[in-house]
């Protein structure tokens, strides 16, 4: 008996003492000692993984690095936006993991940025059609006079592990429903399907166009442009990027904190 009391309290503390350590944690991290000053500017980085919301669930964990979440950027955007302190805002883009509907999201923001008579700048060492699509829709692109030019037309691929399977000698339990649902492909075949191509070739037919007209409007740029000089190029160097209109300077990160 006298064990099972040792071990119901030892239990017992462990627990509180772990609550106790969550809740500085969680404490620590809410603590704002930051003091914004009035005429700041927001920098935002977008780079890597960026999940759609934070995840949920368990304890923070100390050293842990996680950066924003979608809909955490999208907030602090808006919350520049009505900040009376926050003069302007920097986007630091480097090579963000995520689609074109967050892409169109980020560039909604931006626009009611520039609406409220908020500045955008966004500054990137890799200048490609996702970080131009973003960059056309700020007041300002910068890119690194050492950076990466590489702006292609389009496409979109699936890889295939049926051989993969086969050879290590795993039997598949899938069931595929209708034709258009070509998840189970990459599986079950060692090429797209008809079908599946021509879901994929209707998806960049409605994509493809407002991306390039976007660009060349919001770049001064010529219809066509894009076809005719710039895809046709392929990889580019940064001074060819700013001769064409792609980018409005070439500076370093300590140079866009001067102008700052």
């Amino acid at each position: 008996m006298k064990s099972f009391l040792k071990m119901f309290v030892a239990v017992l503390l462990a627990q509180i003492l772990l609550i106790v350590i969550a809740v500085g944690i969680i404490a620590s991290k809410m603590k704002d000692d930051v003091e914004v000053p009035r005429g700041a500017a927001l920098i935002q980085t977008l780079d890597g993984e960026i999940p759609e919301a934070p995840a949920g669930g368990g304890l923070p964990i100390p050293g842990a690095r996680s950066g924003p979440s979608h809909t955490a950027i999208l907030e602090n955007l808006e919350k520049a936006r009505h900040d009376e302190r926050i003069k302007a805002v920097v986007l630091k883009i480097g090579s963000p993991m995520i689609g074109w509907a967050k892409r169109h999201e980020l560039r909604e923001r931006i626009s009611q940025l520039r609406d409220a008579g908020k500045p955008v700048w966004a500054f990137t060492e890799f200048l490609t059609g996702g970080t131009l699509y973003l960059g056309a829709a700020c007041d300002s692109l910068f890119l690194l006079p050492t950076g990466y030019v590489t702006l292609h037309g389009m496409a979109a691929g699936r890889p295939f592990a049926k051989r993969l399977l086969e050879g290590l000698g795993i039997e598949q339990n899938l069931h595929r429903i209708e034709h258009s649902k070509a998840a189970a492909e990459v599986s079950q075949r060692e090429s797209m399907s008809p079908t599946a191509e021509a879901n994929i070739e209707c998806m960049l037919a409605g994509i493809t166009p407002e991306f390039i007209a976007a660009i060349e409007r919001e770049r001064g740029l010529d219809s066509g442009t894009l076809e005719s000089s710039v895809f046709s190029e392929g990889l580019l160097v940064p001074h060819e990027a700013l001769e064409m209109g792609l980018v409005d300077r070439l500076l370093y990160w300590d140079e866009v904190q001067e102008q700052l």
